[in-house]
């Protein structure tokens, strides 16, 4: 239980350290003023943004999901953080990625995924979240420090780019200076070990589906089966109210600004594609309801082909489910 977690974990507590030193403090406010973590705020910032497209082998995790791979080739990373947090912890063995929000960067059982192949000590990186007016960001960064700060792990805090240093003001849609993140996706490259600034073209197959398990309250998912390697999409059990569905399709019934601002922590924070990305989710959980519906097949286990991921068994999408383009199958063409 979560309770018996949180036992557990502030009984074995190994407190954050910075540069081999225990911070006075974990407000996110005091540690964006620690110079070496300025230092690596500046180095993140300068580093080459890495295009990461079908064909790079990758494993991206989306709001709520997470992923454990080992050092090897490819990439981990997670995108479209923008009042989120984008963490990284890596380890002897591998890195860990999650992508929390305000309500998962509560729930130990979620942030506990991130300790996943730490034995004593590791590395912790934090990406994402900007000086949004309503101090969501602050919260969801406090929160992660928080946790951190009193887990089971001895982590050394190598980057910490969140708050001012990924905040950037743009021109909104009223003439008013409006402040958005600088970045809001990131990877790490399992060769090198070297985390950096990402644009991830491709988000990993099955990419609605994977939104609809946010949308649905169908808990949280794991990108990578650990025993075979693979890009795993899991069932995941909900059933919407029939007044949830009607509400999804008022929802799709408005225009897209009404659209965006229903739906996001952040409209002006949003890329090109968010609203976009919704009406696809909404559409297909407004088609198919509940976990039968929308998994006729069951688990969808795609395995890498060398250029691309490829189902590792044949995947017969929902009947009359037209997927946007970059989540068909492989061989599979558009009506």
């Amino acid at each position: 239980s979560i309770r018996a977690v949180s036992e557990t974990a502030l009984a074995a507590s190994m407190p954050i350290s910075i540069d081999g030193k225990t911070p006075a403090s974990v407000d996110m406010d005091f540690i964006v003023r620690i110079p070496p973590i300025q230092r690596m705020a500046k180095t993140f910032e300068e580093t080459k943004v890495r295009v990461v497209d079908r064909g790079t082998k990758s494993w991206c995790a989306l709001q709520s999901e997470s992923g454990t791979v080992p050092w090897g080739h490819g990439l981990l990373g997670s995108t479209d953080a923008t009042t989120c947090v984008i963490v990284f912890v890596l380890s002897a063995t591998g890195a860990t990625v999650i992508h929390a929000d305000e309500e998962s960067s509560r729930n130990e059982q979620y942030m506990g995924r991130a300790l996943r192949g730490v034995e004593e000590a590791g590395d912790l990186y934090l990406i994402g979240g900007y000086d949004d007016r309503r101090g969501t960001s602050k919260r969801v960064v406090n929160n992660c420090l928080r946790f951190f700060h009193s887990c089971r792990a001895k982590l050394d805090l190598r980057l910490a780019f969140v708050g001012s240093f990924n905040t950037v003001s743009v021109v909104g849609r009223n003439a008013t200076s409006e402040p958005i993140p600088k970045f809001q996706a990131a990877c790490i490259d399992l060769g090198d070990r070297t985390v950096g600034p990402a644009d991830f073209q491709y988000r990993g197959p099955a990419y609605t589906v994977r939104i609809c398990r946010l949308m649905s309250g169908g808990g949280f998912g794991e990108v990578r089966d650990e025993k075979t390697g693979s890009f795993s999409v899991r069932c995941f059990r909900f059933t919407l109210p029939e007044r949830t569905c009607q509400y999804y399709r008022r929802i799709l019934s408005q225009d897209d600004a009404t659209l965006l601002s229903v739906t996001s922590t952040s409209p002006s924070a949003e890329g090109s594609r968010f609203v976009g990305d919704m009406r696809a989710s909404l559409e297909m959980l407004v088609k198919f309801p509940n976990t039968e519906a929308l998994f006729p097949e069951g688990d969808l286990i795609f395995k890498w082909g060398g250029e691309e991921w490829i189902p590792g068994e044949e995947w017969i999408p929902p009947a009359e489910e037209v997927l946007p383009k970059e989540d068909l199958p492989l061989g599979a063409t558009e009506e």
